[in-house]
């Protein structure tokens, strides 16, 4: 029977993956309205994707690693307060820049609440409630996603962008609550092993050194700066590897990349989300400043978009367990290209009803690799593996984003949305045509890599005082 708590905890982690899902997309059809605001250009306010992907992307480890050592709860909590805390400080910001510091620290507070979610599961519910449990938390977190577009379009024609921000202080605070009372007074596993902190403070600063640069190819016409910051990166990177293979407490285990299935179904989940964050961030600007759509109409197809596609998310996992992740995966792809394909031709059919169906195969290829793609790597795993290949597939995902927004973003350059409809269309179709090719070779890549499951995987044991 399933106790009150147990609900209550279900409730809580769903709330939290529901509030995630949603500042991503609330914020992302904001872009075009604040970069009139902050008088800035495409360029610039993309950075307020990418602080935010960078912060979440390289603690994420770091706290799985934290959660393991001081308990997955203290650090769930203590994100979701963060959570709550750091979107006030965004609401109040009082300049660009002021905002870009408050991602930053919103990406932190996500990582806490991402790295703990899926352990908090497997420790704190019955055995019997753990699969539904991970549809559930997913599910809540889809369906965020999927209202971001328009909740977020019209707080910001009726309320101002502050309000996209304030709008999480209360979730957030509902979230701790609902800890407070779940978490307290049950069992929870740690694991006796220390913190390496040099191994965090080196997986920190790769991540973000690497995407300062790709930042400052931008704003710094001086190569040699970017010159010098590269071989630095090489340095750390390569001292890492080092580090980390001399180290008995190695915080990557690097022999799982000996799997060339696994690897090859990292690099395809790499390249689809690379494409679909990168296509995420720049259709609002082409529906609002080439298609004529308006802010609050562009935010409502996106989020029909997106319902089509969760409704569609059962059955997506159905086929993935009936045929194989595999053959998921390959579907998956290939339904991302056609997107890139209808998208390539939008100029021609300047509709809402073929925006829509791009966005829906789009929408659905995502799914389909959140689906299928994490089962047929953990499969491939020891159970002791799967915590940190399980964070190492998120870290993979969203170094796929910040990549993505940053190769997109630049497809766009300077242009003023508001000014320039023909630079618009001839970037879009640039983009597109790099998103066809990204998408055919993440197909080839999905096709080598076959499912080979190892003993002992899959299952948790619930225990309890």
């Amino acid at each position: 029977m399933i106790s009150l708590k147990n609900i209550i905890l279900l409730c809580c982690l769903c709330v939290a993956s529901f509030m995630v899902s949603l500042d991503v997309s609330i914020v992302n059809i904001s872009y075009p309205y604040l970069s009139k605001v902050f008088n800035v250009n495409t360029e610039s306010v993309s950075n307020l994707a990418i602080f935010y992907l960078l912060s979440l992307c390289s603690m994420l480890i770091i706290f799985g690693k934290i959660s393991d050592s001081i308990g997955a709860s203290r650090v769930f909590l203590f994100g979701s307060l963060l959570f709550s805390l750091t979107s006030l400080f965004c609401a109040v910001s009082g300049n660009f820049y002021i905002l870009l510091i408050g991602r930053f620290l919103q990406g932190v507070s996500s990582s806490m609440i991402s790295a703990t979610t899926g352990a908090l599961i497997l420790q704190r519910l019955p055995k019997d409630l753990i699969g539904r449990s991970f549809a559930a938390v997913t599910g809540l977190g889809g369906i965020g996603f999927a209202f971001g577009s328009p909740i977020g379009s019209l707080l910001v024609e009726n309320f101002g962008w502050h309000s996209i921000f304030l709008i999480n202080v209360p979730i957030g605070i509902l979230t701790f609550i609902f800890g407070i009372i779940s978490l307290s007074k049950t069992y929870e596993t740690r694991l006796k092993n220390k913190i390496d902190f040099l191994s965090s403070l080196l997986i920190f600063l790769i991540i973000s050194l690497l995407t300062v640069i790709l930042s400052l190819y931008r704003i710094i016409i001086e190569k040699n700066l970017i010159f010098l910051l590269w071989v630095l990166w090489f340095l750390l990177f390569f001292f890492f590897l080092y580090y980390e293979k001399k180290n008995k407490n190695a915080t990557i285990d690097f022999s799982i990349f000996r799997n060339k299935n696994i690897l090859f179904a990292l690099i395809s989940s790499f390249l689809i989300v690379c494409l679909f964050d990168g296509f995420n961030f720049i259709i609002p600007f082409f529906a609002i400043g080439a298609m004529g759509f308006s802010q609050e109409l562009t935010g409502f197809l996106i989020g029909v978009g997106s319902t089509i596609t969760i409704l569609t998310s059962p059955l997506i996992g159905f086929l993935s367990d009936r045929f194989g992740h595999r053959k998921m995966c390959i579907l998956s792809s290939v339904n991302v290209f056609l997107s890139s394909i209808l998208f390539f031709f939008i100029q021609n059919f300047v509709s809402i009803f073929y925006f829509v169906i791009a966005i829906v195969f789009a929408g659905i290829g995502l799914i389909g690799f959140f689906v299928a793609s994490p089962s047929l790597i953990l499969g491939q795993v020891k159970k002791a593996q799967s915590g940190f290949v399980s964070s190492f597939i998120q870290v993979v995902q969203n170094l796929g984003a910040i990549i993505g927004i940053y190769i997109f973003s630049n497809f766009y350059g300077k242009i003023d949305i508001y000014e320039s409809r023909k630079l618009l269309e001839r970037g879009f179709h640039d983009a597109c045509s790099f998103g066809i090719f990204l998408s055919f070779i993440s197909i080839i890549f999905s096709f080598f890599a076959f499912e080979n499951r190892a003993k002992g995987v899959l299952g948790a044991e619930y225990k309890d005082k």
